[in-house]
């Protein structure tokens, strides 16, 4: 009876492995003996063979790590190999794996120092309880800027049972295979030109300490006291034009000297070599679900701007009727912050570059706006959670688009797709269970959306409006140093329930104007029209659409609405000139000397956008005097130092794409910190002069929404901030909103001192 029970335990066997062997097209590839093909690496002691010589087994324990030289095990290839199939069972270890690297690659970096070609798959360990990650990576003649990482989870546990992965390199492809499922597969092009491996290479397989970057970016190490850690290979195959047969060693000047035709008209013929339909399918359906961006075939950077900007290249894998719709490509600027709360954001919109021009057999799509909002949210059970929003507005031109609304509707699902499969990883480690949505795209309808009215219904209904309120509500600030002091907003479902009680005892102070001016006298350039659909104009901002500082805030955190401002606005001023345009208090007949004649004091505040042609939007505040001891009257009378420390900006954006909207942001921001301020003191009036260019982070925002300002809706206030209980509540100086400005409505001004 154990006799029968053990025959059929091999039948089995056999049959599972017959049956691999012919998904894959490895019938006629025969695992190797570790001495046949291969060689110790590093850490001989901790790299064990079986008795058969068909397995080895990689160990990193804390006798490795002590060692000066081999600080982990590993074996490779004894020739290298131009072109070829390299795969093996692999088995990985369990536990606590945080900070460990499991790599089966192969490489020429030993021999071409300075532009290596690499192919590698990289187990990435986790804490205990996680699962782990893996990823890809194709570097060709040391370019690290076309094709290179794609980062992955599994399907199952790799270190419950062995599961089989191998690389395909031939003149023409690359496959990633994990089991039967190719999950990658990258084509040689005419545009990849250099960047494709060509060189031989060997087959390496290490396990090591990467404590540093492997596990949430450091944050976890190896913990040793899991140790020793264990990887398994078996049955390792090689098969390729081995070029030992026909060199006896590979240097930078003789590997052209290599025919390997023969063989590698054998391995593209062959059948691993090509991917069926029903594995084409089988890897469409793990990119959707297993890979952060499955819309994404390759890309490359144009230009690095500076820290937060670049021009990028990106071609996109949409597999809508490949045969029939031509494949779609994007030339477009990536701008990106980090704010202080945590939270990143990364903005996309389309931009014409010298370099980056149109490629033949694509279709140039047009990116109008989209990106990530990287959130974190409030802890649940002591657990760090975030919140990741993607929006895309995106053209995708040719007839494709303009004809097949199905064809857009797909095109733009697969691309948030890659949000949704972020969602559910992670959801499957927490406890609420939630369903995978996709954020919202409210007010970003591109005018080549031709659907129907029931489509379009059926489309908005999958989306939850209360999504892009939270977008708005977690985006980006203007400044690079921020109110520090400013919560965090969560998205709606996990806002904690507000007081209904709204602050009504603003206390009534003596720096509120005794009485009201007469604005008749005054004017400037840009007009002021009340109409809410006005355009190319200016009104006055109800103080109640922004959030102060209470009474108690030093004891509750609690914000209420600003209320009535501390100045009136009277005119706003739109400038323009060849040079940065300073001390526009000094011009003859403007707002503020015109206050000064009638015994009246104004802030000036004057708003400088830097670029060819310079700008200045600049506002008149005035009020009858300063209360002698109050915060506004400290403040015009400060040092700068003081001024820098106090001056506060809160932004608006009512109207405009969701892309100004996350990059302006509604966050207060202390613009002292922010950019350069140069205070003016005159004898009835401050001027402020705000330098926008002075801050990269602030001119990487202006570059993305000077182009669409005549779309915009924005409001701003400016106040003194409050950081004693005795300066509470805060009090606006005053707040304006502009509407759809227009910038050949710009004058040129005199600046003529009066």
């Amino acid at each position: 009876m154990r006799d029968l029970i053990y025959r059929l335990k091999v039948m089995v066997l056999m049959m599972v492995i017959v049956s691999w062997r012919c998904v894959l097209g490895l019938e006629n590839i025969n695992p190797i003996f570790f001495d046949e093909g291969l060689s110790h690496l590093f850490g001989e002691s901790n790299l064990i063979l079986s008795p058969d010589d068909r397995s080895v087994r990689l160990l990193l324990d804390k006798y490795t790590c002590n060692f000066l030289v081999f600080l982990w095990s590993g074996f490779i290839s004894s020739s290298m190999y131009q072109h070829g199939i390299f795969s093996s069972l692999i088995k990985l270890p369990g536990a606590n794996t945080a900070g460990l690297v499991v790599a089966f690659y192969i490489s020429n970096g030993d021999v071409f120092v300075k532009n290596h070609d690499e192919l590698d798959i990289e187990f990435l360990g986790n804490v205990e309880g996680k699962p782990w990650r893996f990823k890809t990576n194709m570097y060709g003649n040391g370019s690290i800027s076309r094709g290179r990482e794609e980062r992955y989870r599994l399907w199952f546990d790799p270190s419950k049972e062995f599961h089989r992965y191998s690389i395909l390199w031939n003149p023409t492809k690359i496959i990633f295979w994990v089991d039967d499922v190719p999950i990658r597969e990258i084509k040689r092009n005419e545009e990849m030109k250099g960047d494709y491996p060509q060189k031989p290479m060997s087959l390496y397989a290490t396990i090591w300490d990467a404590s540093s970057w492997a596990t949430s970016g450091g944050k976890f190490g190896v913990d040793y006291t899991f140790s020793p850690f264990v990887s398994e290979f078996k049955d390792i195959a090689l098969d390729g034009c081995n070029v030992s047969e026909s060199l006896t060693t590979v240097t930078r000047d003789n590997y052209n000297n290599i025919n390997c035709s023969a063989s590698d008209q054998l391995l593209m013929t062959s059948d691993y070599s090509t991917i069926s339909p029903k594995q084409g399918a089988a890897m469409r359906r793990f990119r959707e679900r297993y890979i952060w961006d499955c819309s994404f075939q390759y890309g490359s950077l144009v230009e690095e701007v500076d820290g937060h900007t670049a021009v990028l290249y990106h071609r996109l894998l949409l597999d809508w009727f490949p045969m029939v719709v031509w494949p779609r490509d994007l030339c477009y600027v990536r701008y990106w912050r980090r704010n202080d709360d945590g939270s990143y954001v990364v903005l996309f919109r389309s931009r014409e570059h010298d370099n980056c021009g149109p490629q033949p057999g694509c279709v140039r799509a047009h990116l109008e706006s989209g990106g990530y909002n990287i959130s974190p949210l409030k802890p649940r059970n002591g657990r760090p959670r975030t919140q990741v929003q993607h929006l895309i507005q995106i053209d995708l031109k040719g007839w494709g688009a303009g004809y097949l609304p199905a064809f857009q509707q797909h095109c733009l699902l697969q691309m948030l797709n890659s949000v949704a499969g972020l969602r559910e990883w992670f959801s499957q480690t927490d406890e609420r269970g939630v369903h995978t949505r996709i954020p919202v795209m409210v007010n970003m309808a591109s005018s080549s959306l031709s659907l129907s009215k029931s489509e379009r219904s059926l489309h908005q209904s999958a989306f939850s409006v209360d999504q892009t309120n939270a977008a708005n509500r977690n985006s980006v600030l203007m400044d690079e140093d921020s109110d520090d002091d400013d919560e965090f907003q969560i998205a709606e479902s996990e806002k904690e329930g507000e007081t209904s009680k709204i602050e009504t005892d603003v206390k009534k102070t003596e720096e509120e104007p005794a009485h009201k001016i007469d604005l008749s006298c005054f004017s400037g350039n840009l007009k002021r029209n009340e109409n809410e659909n006005a355009r190319n104009c200016w009104r006055t901002s109800d103080g109640n659409n922004f959030k102060v500082r209470s009474k108690n805030f030093c004891d509750d955190k609690r914000k209420i609405p600003a209320g009535k401002h501390l100045m009136d606005l009277v005119a706003v001023d739109w400038f323009k000139d060849s040079k940065r345009i300073d001390h526009v208090a000094r011009r003859k007949g403007c707002a503020a000397q015109v206050a000064a004649e009638k015994g009246l004091f104004s802030m000036v505040v004057n708003v400088q956008v830097p670029g060819s042609t310079h700008y200045s939007m600049v506002f008149y505040f005035v009020t009858k005097e300063l209360v002698p001891g109050s915060l506004l009257q400290r403040f015009v009378d400060g040092d700068d130092e003081f001024r820098n420390s106090r001056l506060k900006l809160i932004p608006l954006v009512p109207k405009g794409s969701w892309i100004v909207r996350q990059s302006v942001g509604s966050t207060p921001c202390l613009l002292g910190k922010a950019v350069d301020c140069n205070y003016i003191r005159g004898p009835t009036y401050l001027e402020i002069d705000v330098d926008i260019g002075s801050s990269t982070v602030a001119n990487g925002v202006l570059g993305l929404v000077i182009g669409v300002i005549t779309s915009l809706v924005v409001e701003m206030a400016f106040l003194v901030q409050a950081n004693a209980p005795e300066e509470l509540p805060e009090r606006l100086i005053g707040a304006v909103r502009v509407s759809h400005i227009e910038l050949s409505s710009a004058i040129v001004p005199n600046l003529e001192s009066g």
